[in-house]
C-alpha cells in the first residue's frame, strides 16, 4: 500500500502575511485541527487513489467526454507515481519528460491529493468535492468572489454545513546532470499562492467558507512524493438553505451517474461491504460505480417540482452512517468514498504500480 509523506505547515510557517483586508477564516480550529493531527506517512490504497483521481475531474459533460477525462486523470496519476518499497515515489516519466509535461503530471498529483485528503478527513461521510468552475456554472450566483483568482475545488465535509475552498499545486522536480533527483519547488511560496487563490472566494450560497486549504504535491530529492498542506480554518457553522443543499448534491452526483449509465446502459450490480453498487467498466483495469441506494434517492427527481430538502433527506437516509465500515478491511483493490462512489482496480494494476523495475 502506498505510504504518502505528509506535512502540515501553518500560515506563519509558510511566511503568509495576513493583511487586514485578507478574508481568512480564523485559525487553529475546525478542519485545521484535523489536518494538523494526521499521521506521517498517510497510508492509502490504489483503489482509494484512483477514486480520488476521478473525483478530481472537471466533469463538464457530455457523458462520453467525462469518460475520456476520468481515464486521462487516472492515467496521469499512474504515469507520475508508483510504489517503491512502501513509499509513493516519482516515475522515470516524471523525471525525464518535457518540463511542461512534467508540470502537468505534477498538477494531476496535486489535484488527486486534494480529493484524497477531503475524502480522508470526511471519515466515510460525504465530502461533496466538486471542481469549482463547474460548480459556478451549474449554480449561477451561488459563489461570490472577492478577487479575480479562481481556486480549484469546493467541498462540504460531512455533506452539510459550511463549505471549504481548495487550491491544488504540483511540482515534480527536475533531473540533474549527475543523475540525481532534484527537489520540486519550495512549498512555502507555492502554498502562499494557493491560500491567496482560496481567499478570493468570499461566500458560497450566502455563507463564508470555514476553511481554505492549499494542498501541494511536492516531488522531493529523496524521490518521494510529499503532500504538503496549509489551512486557515474556523469552527464557524451555518447551514445552506434546503434548495441549495439539494443543488450541492445534484452538482456532485449527476455527472457520475450519467457516466456510469453511458458506460453500462443495462444495470449491473456488485456487492461490497454491506452495500450494493451499480457499476460499469471504465477501463480494462478499473470498474466504477455508485451506491444503488443513492441512485434510488434520485428516482423521479425533478428540480423545482420536489419540495426543497427532500432530495437531501433521501440521500442522507441512503448514506446512513457512512461507508467507513465498508472500507474497514483496507482492501487494496476496492474502495468507496463518503459519497458512495465506488472504484475497483485489478491485481495487475497494483502489481504494475509496485514494480521494482
Amino acid at each position: 500500500m502506498p505510504n504518502i509523506d505528509y506535512q502540515y505547515r501553518s500560515l506563519a510557517n509558510i511566511g503568509f502575511a495576513v493583511g487586514a483586508a485578507v478574508n481568512l477564516c480564523g485559525g487553529g480550529a475546525g478542519l485545521q485541527g484535523v489536518l494538523t493531527g494526521l499521521p506521517n506517512p498517510i497510508v492509502a490504497t490504489w483503489a482509494q487513489l484512483m477514486n480520488a483521481a476521478m473525483v478530481s475531474a472537471v466533469q463538464p459533460g457530455p457523458a462520453w467526454l467525462n469518460v475520456r477525462e476520468a481515464n486521462w486523470r487516472q492515467n496521469a496519476m499512474r504515469t507520475a507515481s508508483r510504489v517503491l518499497g512502501t513509499y509513493f515515489v516519482k516515475t522515470p516519466v516524471q523525471y525525464l519528460a518535457d518540463p511542461s509535461d512534467k508540470a502537468g503530471l505534477a498538477q494531476a498529483m496535486g489535484t488527486t491529493f486534494s480529493c484524497f485528503l477531503a475524502d480522508h478527513v470526511a471519515g466515510g461521510l460525504p465530502a461533496n468535492m466538486v471542481n469549482l468552475s463547474r460548480f459556478v456554472i451549474v449554480n449561477p450566483g451561488a459563489v461570490v468572489f472577492a478577487g479575480p483568482q479562481r481556486p480549484d475545488y469546493i467541498s462540504q465535509i460531512g455533506g452539510g454545513g459550511p463549505y471549504q475552498i481548495w487550491e491544488s499545486k504540483g511540482s515534480g522536480g527536475n533531473w540533474t546532470l549527475a543523475g540525481g533527483p532534484q527537489t520540486g519547488a519550495a512549498s512555502g511560496p507555492v502554498l502562499q499562492q494557493a491560500i491567496l487563490q482560496c481567499v478570493s472566494v468570499n461566500t458560497v450560497f450566502g455563507g463564508a467558507p470555514n476553511a481554505r486549504i492549499g494542498c501541494m504535491a511536492q516531488g522531493r530529492n529523496n524521490n518521494r512524493w510529499r503532500m504538503v498542506v496549509s489551512d486557515p480554518s474556523s469552527t464557524d457553522t451555518w447551514q445552506p438553505a434546503p434548495a441549495d443543499q439539494d443543488a450541492t448534491f445534484v452538482t456532485y452526483y449527476e455527472p457520475l451517474i450519467e457516466m456510469i449509465d453511458h458506460l453500462q446502459p443495462d444495470p449491473k450490480t456488485i456487492e461490497f461491504g454491506t452495500r450494493t453498487f451499480d457499476v460499469a467498466q471504465l477501463s480494462p483495469d478499473i470498474v466504477i460505480g455508485i451506491d444503488v441506494a443513492v441512485q434510488e434517492a434520485f428516482a423521479d427527481y425533478a428540480p423545482g417540482k420536489w419540495e426543497a430538502g427532500k432530495l437531501t433527506d433521501n440521500i442522507r437516509q441512503a448514506i446512513g452512517d457512512g461507508y467507513a465500515k465498508d472500507n474497514s478491511s483496507k482492501n487494496e483493490l476496492e474502495y468507496v468514498n463518503g459519497n458512495g462512489f465506488y472504484v475497483r482496480v485489478t491485481e495487475q494494476l497494483v502489481a504494475e504500480q509496485s514494480s521494482q523495475e
